[in-house]
């Protein structure tokens, strides 16, 4: 079981370091200030969420990350037995109201959350071994602690556009086509919150974004020939999906919050045009609760989270066509519909 030693023990061994770099980000209304330990800001932690960057310099909630390699740090020895984890990596702890703490042996990667302190701790052996997918969504797990243990937030796994007027989640599961709805919008007046993860405020009714970063299966660049220039990580295709910053070129069309207005269902159909038609709560919980159930290793009170979430959220079933034009054509339409 993870204990108070250990969690005194590795705040010793960031502290004896220093603090090499920093930077504070405002991530829906908290301000979390991430610091480096013995390395400076690197892309793996920071690219994805530069359109967050606050100019404040002391957050409500602080990240402490390091590595071995590169910052030279040590974990504590555990306090725990290895045969305690569970099979996501979950430790233990000797409160589970204030400490939640994870070890993934597969890609030697430890957290710990410490929700009454209001600090995190970040350690990896070598960042610059993470895998690819982990820069397009970093500190995913904590922002999750942190905001599920507020009864009013929620990240969840959708896609998010809007306009002045509000904007509207899109859930699914891969191959829906929510990131091909959501980017066919980069190129009409509708805004972009994210295609793969957003924050919601159900208090505010607020859409916030969390990570500007698009992904695209090699075989979908060729719908977006605009995005191929400005692929990030092109060496790794076609193992990985291609990943392109949008705030390094598109900033413009980065929206940080809009209202929430309801739900929209992509489904790809095959056919030339976009349609839409009236859904239901029932249809957009099954597409969002799995997949963001799944990503985030979540229990049955993030369900019932969702359920609030949805309760008496209008839901529209958007058929999506090969012309593109058509699906912001089609979701600026919902939105007024959504706004009467």
């Amino acid at each position: 079981m993870l204990n108070q030693l250990f969690v005194d023990e590795i705040l010793e061994r960031f502290q004896s370091i220093g603090v090499s770099d920093s930077k504070t980000y405002e991530v829906g209304e908290i301000l979390f200030t991430v610091d480096y330990f013995g390395f400076g800001e690197q892309d793996n932690f920071s690219k994805a969420i530069s359109h967050l960057v606050s100019d404040e310099t002391d957050g409500e909630f602080y990240i402490y990350v390091s590595d071995m390699e590169n910052g030279g740090l040590n974990l504590p020895k555990p306090s725990w037995d290895w045969d305690e984890l569970d099979q996501n990596g979950f430790i233990p702890t000797v409160d589970s109201t204030r400490f939640v703490a994870r070890f993934m042996s597969w890609q030697n990667c430890f957290y710990l959350v410490d929700l009454v302190k209001r600090r995190a701790f970040f350690w990896i052996k070598d960042y610059r071994e993470m895998p690819e997918w982990e820069r397009s969504f970093p500190f995913r797990d904590i922002f999750h602690h942190v905001f599920n243990s507020l009864d009013d937030y929620a990240i969840v796994h959708a896609a998010a556009v809007g306009n002045v007027f509000g904007g509207v989640l899109m859930p699914g599961r891969g191959g829906s086509g929510k990131s091909t709805a959501a980017l066919s919008c980069l190129d009409s007046d509708l805004l972009y919150a994210g295609d793969d993860l957003v924050l919601v405020n159900f208090k505010t009714q607020y859409i916030y974004s969390l990570y500007n970063v698009a992904k695209l299966e090699e075989n979908h660049i060729s719908i977006f020939p605009k995005l191929r220039p400005h692929i990030y990580n092109a060496e790794a295709l076609p193992k990985e999906k291609a990943q392109i910053f949008l705030n390094d070129f598109w900033s413009e069309k980065m929206a940080i919050k809009m209202s929430f207005l309801g739900v929209v269902l992509p489904k790809y159909l095959g056919s030339e045009d976009t349609s839409f038609k009236e859904s239901n709560v029932a249809k957009a919980l099954m597409a969002l609760a799995p997949s963001s159930m799944g990503l985030l290793k979540t229990d049955v009170s993030y369900l019932n989270k969702l359920s609030r979430l949805l309760k008496d959220k209008k839901v529209m079933e958007l058929s999506t066509g090969k012309d593109l034009k058509q699906i912001p054509e089609s979701i600026n339409i919902i939105i007024k519909i959504l706004n009467d």
